[in-house]
């Protein structure tokens, strides 16, 4: 299940979790988040009781789910990779069409 990340941060601030969503306060909120999970998953290999398993489980799956939509809010995907080159607009009204005035697309 993929994190809805704007929503997710929307309702943090709302709620006042997070104060604002600069960089520092979301670097300290990732840590605490990072903390708590560890913790639980220390509290998982620990207990013995299914019941106890079970809200573990469920409480580590809503972290990690702020955890994604925070560290995504962060450091977001980059799609086309670190470097993207901004060429130049092409203006297609300039572009000739084949067969207007007995001229190809590839001719001066």
């Amino acid at each position: 299940m993929e994190a809805l990340v704007a929503p997710t941060m929307a309702k943090l601030l709302q709620l006042g979790i997070i104060p604002n969503d600069s960089k520092r306060t979301l670097d300290a909120y990732l840590t605490k988040l990072v903390g708590m999970i560890d913790r639980l998953r220390d509290y998982q290999s620990r207990v013995p009781f299914a019941t106890a398993h079970a809200i573990i489980d469920a409480q580590l799956m809503r972290l990690t789910g702020l955890e994604k939509a925070v560290r995504s809010t962060v450091a977001p995907r980059l799609i086309y990779g670190r470097v993207v080159n901004n060429l130049a607009v092409v203006n297609e009204a300039t572009i000739p069409i084949a067969g207007e005035e007995g001229q190809s697309p590839t001719s001066p």
